[in-house]
């Protein structure tokens, strides 16, 4: 009596494996790019909580980094500017709305963004190019 796999087993096994990772890739990587939006969500949030906290002591929203590093965790050293994934910056800032906005730096979504438009009323906006995801 023979023992072992044929080679025709083998085949089949190999095409079935092959069939599975091309289904579940795709939605890997859906789940990875929602992931990293999540990331740039929560960091633009910790930014607009800082930026709120700014206009209620001086009726203003500011553009300037230094000015928010009283109004967010000391031990970070201040706002998140840039992480692997993402470049945070406040392209605009008035008396009334700032814009806090972050730009994809790198991946499928590169140069990609989601921003936050930060109302004197509290409210938020959120804008930004990720279909989608």
């Amino acid at each position: 009596m023979k023992r072992g796999f044929t080679l025709v087993e083998l085949a089949v096994v190999i095409i079935i494996i092959a069939l599975l990772v091309a289904i579940a890739l795709p939605q890997f990587m859906r789940m990875q790019e929602k992931a990293k939006l999540t990331e740039a969500r929560l960091m633009l949030d910790s930014l607009k909580k800082a930026e709120l906290s700014y206009y209620a002591k001086n009726d203003r929203f500011t553009r300037r980094w230094t000015d928010l590093n009283g109004w967010v965790d000391a031990s970070a050293g201040g706002p998140i500017r840039s992480n692997r994934w993402w470049t945070i910056t406040i392209p605009s800032a008035s008396d009334t709305q700032a814009v806090l906005r972050a730009q994809r730096k790198s991946g499928v979504f590169s140069g990609r963004r989601v921003e936050f438009v930060v109302s004197n009323d509290g409210t938020v906006t959120e804008q930004g190019d990720f279909p989608g995801v």
